[in-house]
C-alpha cells in the first residue's frame, strides 16, 4: 500500500489508476467538529460564536490539517465574536472560488506564535528528515544546547511550555504518551515541514559554516569504530550536548578531559553515554543537567539506573540524592547480573521523591522491599509513593511479600513477573 498526497508519486510507483483510492474531503460539519474541539475544548459555545465558527469551517475546504491548525490558533484567542470574525475575514482564505493555500494558514499560525525563540525552536525541527520521530526529552535538550531556551534554571520549563504551545497549534502530530499521560514522542506533519524549511528564513539555518568552533551539539550514536576523541574537543567552548552512546569509548579520559581547568567542555549540559567509566570525572562538568546524580536537583522526566550491583555500599547510593529530585516522574532500577549481598542497603538508599509517578524494579536480590515502600510519611497517613500511577516488579526472586499496594491510591497499572517467593494476599491487592 502506498500513501501519498501527489498523483505523480503514484504514477512513479506504477500504481494503476483504477486502483487508486482518493479519500473525499471532510464535510463542513466535520471541520466544524474539529475546530470546536480544538478551540473551546469543554467550554460552552455561545449562540453568537457558532455561526462564525461554521463559516470558518466552510473556509477550510475539507482539509483536516487546516481545521486542526485553525482550531489550535483559535484556542489562543479570546472567545468573542470580534476575535473570531478577525480569523474569518483574514486574507489567508482568498476568494470563495479560489483553492485554499495550506501554506497561508500555516504562516498565520506561525506568525502568531508567542515569541521569536519559539519560532526558532520550530524552525530547528525542520532540519530533521520528514517523518522523523522526535523524542520529547531529547528535543528539549537540543533546544537547550542551541541556546533557544535562555540560560536560566528554567530552561526545561521553557522547553515544556514551548512544546505544549506547538502541540496545541497542531504543528506536531502522532503524539504518543506513557501510561502516566506524559508525552514521549511526536512527529511534524509533512506540510508543516515543507513550509518551515522552504518559506521561513531564520538564523538557525545560517549557523552552519566551514568552521565548527561554535559547535553546540555533537551526536556520535552507534559509531562503534570511535575509540577516543581528540583533545581539541575540550576547546569547544560552546558545546552543550554530547552523545557518545554505543561508541567504543570506555572512559572519559578518552575524551581528552584530563585538564580540569578546560574553559569550554565543563559547560556541557547534556551528556549521553553507555558503558563508560565515570568515576572521578562526572564532577568536572559543572553545568551537567541530564545525567549527574548528586546535583542538580532539576533532573526530570524518566531516569534509568542499570548495573546497580556495581554500587559498593549505601553511602555511594546515597550520593544519588533521589529524594531531592522532585521533577522525576519515572524511575527504573535494574540489578541485573547481581549476586552481591548489599542489594537491600543500596535499594534503601535510593528513596525517590514523593512526586514519583512510575517505578520499575528489575532483578532485585533482597529478601524484602525497602522501608520507603512500606511506610507512611509524617502525620498525613499517606504513603511516600502515594502519587504512583504505575508499578512494575520483575525477577525479584527472593522477595517474600509485596508492599501494601492497597495504600497506593493513584495506582492504575501493576505488573508482577517472576516473584517466585511472594504469596499474594487479598488484603494487599484489595481483590
Amino acid at each position: 500500500i502506498v500513501t501519498t498526497r501527489k498523483e505523480d508519486v503514484a504514477s512513479t510507483v506504477q500504481a494503476r489508476s483504477d486502483q487508486w483510492h482518493q479519500p473525499e474531503k471532510l464535510e463542513n460539519e466535520e471541520c466544524w467538529s474539529i475546530i470546536k474541539e480544538r478551540a473551546v475544548r469543554d467550554s460552552p459555545i455561545s449562540h453568537e460564536l457558532e455561526p462564525i465558527g461554521k463559516e470558518i469551517a466552510e473556509q477550510c475546504q475539507g482539509v483536516p490539517l487546516v481545521a486542526n491548525v485553525i482550531g489550535g490558533l483559535m484556542n489562543k484567542i479570546e472567545l468573542s465574536p470580534s476575535a473570531w470574525w478577525e480569523i474569518q475575514r483574514n486574507s489567508i482564505w482568498g476568494s470563495p472560488e479560489s483553492v485554499l493555500e495550506v501554506e497561508s494558514v500555516l504562516k498565520l499560525s506561525f506568525d502568531r506564535l508567542s515569541s521569536p525563540s519559539l519560532k526558532k525552536c520550530l524552525a530547528y525541527c525542520a532540519m530533521f528528515p520528514k517523518d522523523y520521530c522526535f523524542k520529547k526529552k531529547e528535543l528539549i535538550q537540543l533546544w537547550m544546547a542551541e541556546g533557544f531556551l535562555g540560560s536560566s534554571m528554567a530552561m526545561v520549563d521553557n522547553g515544556n511550555k514551548y512544546l505544549n504551545e506547538l502541540l496545541s497549534n497542531s504543528l506536531f502530530q502522532d503524539v504518543k504518551k506513557d501510561t502516566c499521560g506524559n508525552i514521549l514522542t511526536f512527529k511534524m506533519h509533512d506540510s508543516v515541514h515543507d513550509f518551515i524549511f522552504v518559506c521561513v528564513k531564520i538564523d538557525v539555518f545560517k549557523k552552519l559554516s566551514k568552521s565548527f568552533t561554535r559547535l553546540r551539539v555533537l551526536k556520535l550514536v552507534g559509531a562503534y569504530y570511535i575509540l577516543e576523541l581528540p583533545y581539541s574537543l575540550g576547546e569547544l567552548k560552546h558545546l552543550r550536548y554530547l552523545d557518545i552512546s554505543r561508541t567504543s569509548i570506555k572512559a572519559l579520559e578518552a575524551l581528552g578531559f584530563k585538564d580540569i581547568h578546560l574553559s569550554g567542555s565543563p559547560n556541557i549540559a547534556v551528556l549521553w553515554f553507555r558503558d563508560v567509566h565515570l568515576s572521578g570525572w562526572i564532577g568536572k562538568f559543572d553545568k551537567l543537567e541530564a545525567l549527574e546524580l548528586g546535583s542538580p536537583n532539576e533532573l526530570r522526566g524518566e531516569f534509568e539506573i542499570r548495573r546497580l550491583q556495581c554500587v559498593r555500599d549505601k553511602q555511594e547510593a546515597n550520593g544519588a540524592n533521589l529524594h531531592l529530585k522532585e521533577n522525576l516522574c519515572k524511575l527504573i532500577f535494574d540489578f541485573k547480573g547481581s549476586d552481591s549481598d548489599n542489594s537491600e542497603e543500596v535499594m534503601e538508599s535510593l528513596q525517590p521523591h514523593s512526586n514519583l509517578q512510575s517505578l520499575a524494579v528489575s532483578s532485585y536480590q533482597g529478601n524484602s522491599f525497602p522501608s520507603w515502600m512500606l511506610r507512611s510519611v509524617g502525620d498525613s497517613g499517606l504513603f511516600l509513593l502515594n502519587n504512583l500511577v504505575e508499578l512494575n516488579f520483575y525477577d525479584c526472586h527472593n522477595c517474600e511479600s509485596l508492599p501494601p499496594l492497597s495504600q497506593l491510591q493513584q495506582l492504575q497499572f501493576l505488573e508482577l513477573r517472576n516473584l517466585k517467593k511472594v504469596k499474594v494476599a487479598t488484603k494487599v491487592l484489595m481483590i
